[in-house]
């Protein structure tokens, strides 16, 4: 079963499958990517996690200014689609 937002991107920009399948839709996806010389890239690799998700072409540099240490947290207000870095003048 696909996640919900996998069959309603309109552009069917996600993939969602199963790693271990090569004949499935996200390895199919993966394999034209790569064909077509696209890098895959993962965030935070450093942090040895072993994320399951790629994005197709480079990924940013700097991802948050600061990140919270083991034990903290973010604010309530982190994940708000109004405070995003580029979004000047959005308001809620």
């Amino acid at each position: 079963m696909e996640p919900a937002c996998v069959p309603t991107c309109p552009s069917e920009a996600i993939h969602f499958g199963d790693l271990n399948d090569p004949e499935s839709k996200i390895n199919r996806a993966m394999n034209e990517a790569r064909e077509a010389d696209v890098e895959l890239t993962q965030l935070r690799p450093e942090k040895q996690t072993r994320p399951r998700m790629w994005f197709a072409g480079p990924a940013a540099e700097v991802i948050e200014e600061r990140i919270p240490r083991e034990g903290e947290s973010y604010s309530p207000d982190a994940y708000s689609i109004f405070n995003r870095k580029g979004d000047k003048g959005v308001s809620s």
